[in-house]
């Protein structure tokens, strides 16, 4: 039996969803499991349309590049979703299992189209709800006929699903409020740490407090706590490091471009972004009240791997927040409060104390997001 894995992304491109994929197929190949991933090209015609990495069989079809606008990335989907459908008929052998993604939005539909007749097994991993999404960032009512069809598109795939794997508590919750009950039906398995993201502790320490956000910044992530905290802060010792990219990546860096402790990068290599992340004192991630449950941003785990305490700007729970509150790593401020933010850094830059004993903190609870958990969770799943 051959076990496929759908996601638009896949090595060698940054997506946080590619990077863990990679680390689960090469995961479950090691343990004896046939794993076949179809990833799209993404613009990148170059890349072969089949190779072998570390022992896991990668089909890539063609699609348009991605990028920040809301046309652009449509287009790289529809590429995909056209391509991917085509070649799921060709490769696919009957009794199959495939692990689908909701990332792009709905990709599922493809392997659920083919579920009757290739008699497959579909485990279906729920990164963000969607179309619900489209909601809880004012996008579309409820009442809009579009989202009535694409609530119905992903009532069908959720339906047909043999497993749903979603990341997070809340989500689970949602949906059975939405698309359920799911008895039975569901594993909650989060997402975890990439296996180089470890704790250096021979870095020296800096002379001014180091705060790092790291990766996508878009539309879904509110940036103007941070912008009115980097203002604020802009004469004490402490300087902001924006290491990404995204559409509010882009929009921070216009209206932060006059501030001199903020420093901007692009997207660091998969190689460099433990010593990033080792380099600085305290992290950041970024919710919402009305997208908690909705997404679960991934880059908290890689901090805690690091041994970095958080800061989640964030006026929901979900996850990310029990796991603050449970082994005191940092801190949860609500969106908006840049004063509250302000005032926990400032405190933090001149009492070293605090932010050690946050970080004796992370050490012992590191083990509690291990990534051998998750993926042990997921070659379970798979073999039962």
């Amino acid at each position: 039996m051959r076990l496929y894995i759908i996601n638009q992304y896949y090595f060698p491109f940054h997506a946080a969803t590619g990077q863990l994929l990679q680390e689960l197929a090469e995961h479950l190949s090691s343990k004896g499991i046939d794993v076949a991933v179809v990833t799209g090209k993404n613009g990148d015609d170059s890349l072969p349309n089949e190779e072998c990495i570390n022992g896991v069989t990668v089909f890539r079809v063609k699609n348009r590049r991605d990028g920040t606008e809301t046309s652009t990335k449509l287009l790289s989907y529809l590429t995909f979703y056209r391509h991917l459908t085509k070649k799921l008929r060709i490769i696919v052998e009957d009794g199959s299992t495939v692990l689908v993604l909701s990332t792009p939005p709905l990709i599922a539909s493809v392997p659920v189209g083919l579920k009757k007749k290739k008699k497959i097994k579909i485990i279906y991993n729920v990164q963000d709800l969607y179309p619900d999404i489209l909601v809880a960032l004012g996008k579309v009512s409820e009442r809009n006929l579009f989202f009535k069809f694409l609530r119905r598109k992903a009532a069908a795939v959720i339906n047909q699903a043999d497993k749903i794997v979603p990341i997070d508590a809340k989500m689970l919750d949602l949906l059975n409020s939405k698309y359920g009950p799911l008895t039975g039906k569901a594993q909650i398995i989060e997402n975890w740490p990439l296996k180089e993201l470890q704790p250096d502790k021979s870095h020296k320490i800096n002379n001014e407090l180091r705060i790092l956000y790291s990766g996508n910044m878009g539309r879904s992530h509110e940036y103007e706590t941070l912008l009115k905290t980097m203002k604020e802060l802009e004469q004490e010792k402490i300087r902001f490091v924006i290491s990404g990219g995204g559409y509010n990546y882009n929009a921070l860096k216009d209206k932060a471009a006059s501030l001199r402790n903020v420093e901007f990068r692009g997207f660091a290599p998969r190689e460099a972004l433990s010593d990033l992340i080792n380099q600085s004192d305290l992290c950041v991630v970024i919710g919402s009240k009305r997208l908690s449950g909705i997404i679960v941003p991934s880059k908290f785990y890689g901090y805690i791997a690091c041994g970095k305490p958080v800061v989640y700007i964030n006026s929901g729970r979900d996850a990310i927040s029990e796991h603050i509150s449970k082994g005191d790593l940092g801190f949860c401020v609500e969106n908006g409060n840049s004063e509250e933010l302000s005032t926990i850094l400032r405190s933090l830059a001149n009492d070293r104390s605090a932010l050690n004993k946050l970080e004796d903190n992370v050490e012992e609870y590191r083990p509690a997001v291990s990534r051998e958990k998750s993926l042990q969770d997921y070659l379970e799943l798979i073999t039962d």
